[in-house]
């Protein structure tokens, strides 16, 4: 799951972060945040939401915009954690994202 949080509405939506979580043992765990994710990745401006989509290189799924998961092939900006640490980054949707 992804929590974004606009820092300032002056400065909206370059001063969004957005926190990603798991659910585990029965909670919500923070793992990790991403400051400053710009407009490709404004949750407020793309229908309110980012979708998971798997990601070859990582367990944890990327986070891309919800219009980009039924394009087969799409280049999309994501958040992920490939190289061990939550980025922003390109990535292409699986053809198999849901």
């Amino acid at each position: 799951m992804v929590a974004e949080v606009s820092e300032s509405p002056d400065d909206y939506p370059s001063s969004d972060t957005a926190v990603i979580y798991r659910w585990a043992s029965g909670s919500w765990k923070e793992q990790g945040a991403v400051d400053h994710v710009g407009a490709n990745l404004d949750m407020f401006g793309d229908d309110g939401w980012l979708a998971a989509v798997g990601v070859p290189g990582t367990a944890d799924p990327a986070f891309v915009p919800s219009g980009t998961t039924g394009s087969v092939g799409a280049r999309t900006m994501a958040l992920t954690d490939v190289g061990g640490k939550w980025h922003t980054a390109m990535v292409t949707v699986p053809s198999a994202a849901p």
